[in-house]
């Protein structure tokens, strides 16, 4: 609905240097509702004709005889929903024009795109409209889009201001995106009912060889070194096996007891931390995390006493990403806490799902100093997980200590360069991300998230439980608590996180009603981790597979996989130099120093140019885009994704400027020649 929101957005900018209003047309005054409410929780709410939306807590619902509107918390958005006949308005453009009439009748308006965007058979409708325009008489800008369904038409016009576009698009995406016709809502409450009646089959010897096949011909098809999974079922484990090489090139099978890095899925654990503090006293769900770690100040002072454990575990700190910096410097917590002054805030805290690592790290070391009040952060977490979680759940071989791992049986990373060839990435990688352990630093075996998913599915705790409420919907029916995602699948609830660390990828998913956990483990960043888990799952442990929506023919595509994923490699090569020429490659030669990054050294090698930092080394080549000249990266981390801009003065370089862009937040990294 939204694709050119902000390419429109800097039209607008250029359009409106000397537009003036020519009219003064009388506002446009609607009707008196028939019904006013606000939204108190995100979710589903049901419209006159038995359809049904998503709604973010806080928009107020305007409920009228023949429509229905949305508006925002600040009063600066309003988004319509009319059902209109396609006997009376029999063109897409007669229902563009009725819907946009019925908004805003009285208004001035500058279409903004040349011709009207329609597409057919789009998500099971035959017809799609969509609109722009600029409405002069408030500035505001407003996008129409209409959808035909056998005899109707679905109409939505969302219309704002350039700020609260900025601000609440994606929530007004979130309205569009969510909506499901009357008959929509009745087959998915049938087949809810149908699904959620399912009942994992009896583990026997026949599932267990099955589960075996799939990830075999994975790991073969796509070139996997080892992988591992875990599966619960009524309280005990009824899988726990290890398939392929715990390191790229060398014949060290994988175990259930070889240690995996898990990335994200750390941060079940780190609300499982804060879920015991809250039972100890410590802290309450709504703590403002200053108050427990002083230092703790992000780059909005305004908000940042504000910023609760609660909001830091659900993604509503209003704090956006800022990931780059990981890769290039091995900050302690301290450093991590202290580069908080950096990252602004992009909006008030509570409001959006804005998924930010370093929010869960804050929380996470201000819950542990709660428990270890003396020492470093870095210890402090180390020992009061170790303690208060980790030896309690019986999880003996799990540890967030770097140097421990290396003693014991691990799965080394493998990454991909920019050609999707597997590459031999070394341990040092995940050194560095010891800093944000709450965020993504355990490292943990089958044998040990058994114990943890068992415990899981038995806890009936209220604290505990709070976790998996809904804390902010996502969009649609996904949601995220404290540390997971929820989402249902067909009517059978589900509560998961997913891990991508460099060069690995894990997965744990809980299925409550049916006391029922799945776990993957992957030492590969190319991933699939998602596909297993969903392969498994579906054709494998439920009776009833046919009914689940996912790609019943995976198995059978997996030798295709390889062939596709080289063909985006393709792509990502485009008019990219692997091998620049030399003379580019020794002006390049020397070391480099940012505030930011750290310190860096470029050298030649055989020929090819590579860039190394304290972690890691990668080979790096040349790409001209809009007119820069661009250093790529092609081995690690992200091949094709860091990429740094040249810069020069008087011919030599002085500078190489990275910039990292999460869309609602932009940062400029500089590294100056020294």
């Amino acid at each position: 609905m939204m694709k050119k929101l902000f390419a429109v957005l800097m039209f607008i900018s250029v359009a409106l240097m000397g537009c003036q209003n020519k009219q003064n047309a009388q506002p446009y005054i609607p009707a008196p509702p028939l019904e006013v409410t606000t939204q108190s929780v995100t979710g589903p709410i049901n419209l006159p004709s038995g359809a049904e939306v998503s709604v973010f807590s806080g928009w107020k619902i305007f409920k009228y005889e023949d429509h229905v509107e949305f508006l925002s918390p600040e009063n600066d958005m309003r988004v319509g929903y009319y059902e209109l006949s396609a006997e009376k308005y029999f063109s897409v453009n007669n229902a563009i024009d009725a819907a946009i009439y019925r908004y805003l009748p009285n208004a001035n308006f500058l279409l903004l795109e040349g011709k009207m965007q329609k597409h057919k058979n789009v998500k099971g409708y035959k017809i799609v409209g969509q609109k722009e325009y600029f409405n002069f008489q408030n500035m505001n800008l407003i996008i129409n889009a209409v959808q035909k369904h056998e005899d109707t038409w679905y109409a939505f016009v969302l219309g704002g201001s350039i700020n609260a576009f900025e601000t609440r698009a994606n929530e007004a995406q979130n309205i569009y995106d969510s909506f499901k016709r009357a008959d929509e809502v009745a087959k998915l409450k049938a087949d809810a009912e149908h699904i959620a009646s399912l009942k994992p089959r009896p583990f026997d010897e026949k599932t267990a060889n099955a589960i075996d096949t799939i990830v075999q011909n994975y790991l073969d098809n796509l070139g996997t070194p080892g992988a591992a999974i875990v599966i619960v079922q009524d309280g005990k484990v009824v899988h726990s096996k290890g398939y392929g090489k715990r390191i790229y090139g060398q014949d060290l099978p994988v175990t259930e007891k070889t240690l995996f890095p898990i990335g994200s899925v750390s941060k079940m654990f780190t609300s499982y931390l804060a879920a015991e503090a809250v039972h100890q006293g410590k802290i309450n769900w709504d703590t403002p995390i200053y108050t427990l770690l002083p230092e703790f100040v992000t780059g909005s002072k305004e908000y940042t006493q504000q910023i609760t454990i609660q909001h830091a575990l659900s993604m509503t700190s209003g704090l956006p990403r800022r990931d780059f910096t990981w890769g290039f410097r091995n900050d302690d917590a301290a450093g991590v806490i202290k580069e908080m002054a950096h990252i602004q805030s992009v909006t008030q805290p509570g409001l959006r799902f804005i998924y930010c690592n370093h929010g869960v790290a804050s929380a996470g070391y201000a819950i542990a100093r709660t428990f270890v009040p003396e020492g470093s952060l870095d210890e402090a977490w180390k020992k009061a997980m170790q303690t208060i979680v980790l030896d309690p759940l019986g999880m003996t071989s799990s540890t967030y200590d770097f140097a421990k791992v290396q003693t014991m049986e691990y799965a080394a990373p493998t990454a991909q360069d920019i050609q999707f060839q597997h590459i031999s990435t070394p341990m040092s990688v995940h050194e560095h991300l010891q800093g944000y352990a709450p965020a993504g630093a355990l490292w943990s075996n089958a044998e040990d998230l058994g114990k943890f998913m068992i415990a899981e599915l038995a806890n009936q705790d209220p604290v505990h439980a709070k976790r998996w409420e809904p804390a902010i919907t996502i969009s649609g029916t996904m949601q995220y608590g404290f540390g997971f995602f929820l989402d249902q699948q067909n009517g059978i609830k589900t509560r998961y996180h997913g891990g991508a660390i460099n060069g690995a990828k894990a997965q744990i998913a809980f299925y409550p009603d049916q006391n029922f956990a799945i776990a993957v483990m992957e030492n590969d960043g190319l991933g699939g981790v998602n596909k297993i888990f969903e392969t498994i799952a579906s054709d494998i442990i439920f009776e009833d597979p046919e009914n689940w929506s996912i790609d019943k023919n995976y198995d059978k595509k997996l030798p295709q996989a390889r062939e596709i994923l080289k063909k985006e490699a393709n792509l990502n090569t485009k008019d990219l130099q692997l091998t620049p020429d030399a003379a580019w490659l020794n002006s390049l030669v020397g070391k480099y120093h940012g505030k930011e990054l750290g310190d860096i050294e470029i050298s030649i090698v055989n020929g090819k140019g590579v860039m190394k930092t304290p972690y890691w080394e990668s080979e790096f080549g040349r790409k001209n885009k809009y007119g820069k000249d661009m250093l790529v990266m092609l081995q690690f981390p992200h091949p094709g994704l860091i990429a740094f801009e040249v810069k020069t003065r008087f011919g030599k370089v002085t500078k190489l400027v990275l910039t990292e862009d999460q869309k609602i937040a932009k940062y400029t990294y500089v590294l100056n020649k020294i």
